[in-house]
């Protein structure tokens, strides 16, 4: 500290003697650095990908699938990942982290493949990562309706961290209506799909969760004298549960629900035959006291800036076009 004080205190005896020379190094040293952060040359040269020696697969299923399917599809899926000579290991996941950080349901398939070192890869690859991701996906293509997406563990999550889409590179569409979203997605992945050296396009759906509708026949209720609210009530106990009472241990209390049996609640026959008793002694059964109906709803609401949003995921098998592309810019779409 003694040898820094002192030839600092030169130094600034220097510079204030001769404050004309300090005033003229600075000021080009100041101009160089404007120059290098507005001009263009830091961040024109392109970079590439560190390889971390694995690959990150993440499938994507029709939103309506469900655990036992899911599971099925992704045990035959790490199969034929395993099946390459290359590949050591296969990991898998099936739904949202075990952490419930991240939104999904189990229509949401993740995969860490680990490689061997690239001398020890079959020739036909030659040492190229993209030519036995190209491989991969194309014995994946034998699952139809699943989205396939590809990058590497970490560069996944920081992608993911940084514009919120499971991609390396997405398109955001904003806007109030989901099923307007939804169509103007695929519009625009059909352009997309004619521009040279885009690949791997697929769009996060957030439209296609079968639900099951109730609709009091208000008319029907009155006929047999029952309230809308006690059809509601038994709507609600066959589908999820009502609180009937609650038990206490110490300071904590916890709600005893009630839910009809299994084989009551399951299909929407079994629904619809759970009978009312009305006021004359008669029972009647939801079927005759409803409307049911089955359409498709909102699988996940993305929202981002207070809107709503849909994704359209892609990849650059360019690149220098990819580089472009990762460059902050923001267009967003009102529908």
């Amino acid at each position: 500290m003694e040898w820094l004080t002192k030839h600092y205190r030169t130094s600034v005896r220097a510079a204030i003697v001769h404050r004309n020379v300090t005033l003229a190094i600075s000021s080009v040293l100041f101009a160089i650095a404007i120059y290098l952060a507005f001009g263009g040359p830091i961040g024109s040269e392109f970079l590439p990908h560190l390889d971390e020696g694995s690959i990150w697969v993440r499938g994507t299923l029709p939103p309506s699938e469900g655990p036992t399917a899911s599971i099925d599809f992704t045990d035959k899926a790490r199969v034929v990942m395993a099946s390459f000579p290359e590949v050591t290991q296969v990991v898998s996941q099936t739904g949202r982290p075990d952490d419930g950080t991240d939104t999904a349901g189990f229509f949401n398939t993740e995969y860490f493949v680990d490689l061997k070192q690239k001398e020890d890869w079959r020739p036909v690859f030659h040492r190229d990562k993209d030519a036995l991701i190209a491989a991969l996906d194309k014995q994946l293509s034998q699952f139809p309706g699943v989205i396939w997406n590809y990058s590497q563990p970490i560069s996944d999550n920081m992608e993911e961290a940084v514009s919120g889409v499971k991609g390396e590179l997405a398109v955001k569409l904003y806007g109030d209506n989901l099923r307007t979203l939804e169509h103007k997605a695929e519009e625009i992945q059909t352009q997309m799909a004619t521009v040279k050296g885009i690949e791997d396009l697929g769009i996060f759906r957030i439209v296609g969760q079968p639900n099951l509708n109730y609709t009091v026949d208000r008319d029907a209720a009155a006929r047999w004298g029952i309230n809308v609210a006690d059809v509601q009530d038994a709507v609600q106990t066959a589908v999820g549960a009502n609180a009937v009472t609650q038990v206490q241990q110490g300071e904590a209390r916890f709600d005893v629900t009630l839910r009809y049996q299994q084989q009551d609640r399951d299909t929407r026959e079994a629904i619809g035959n759970i009978r009312l008793l009305s006021p004359s002694g008669e029972r009647v059964s939801l079927a005759q006291l409803t409307k049911a109906s089955t359409d498709d709803g909102a699988e996940q609401i993305n929202r981002e800036g207070g809107q709503r949003y849909i994704a359209i995921k892609y990849r650059c098998a360019d690149a220098t076009l990819a580089h472009r592309l990762k460059r902050p810019f923001t267009k967003s779409t009102r529908t």
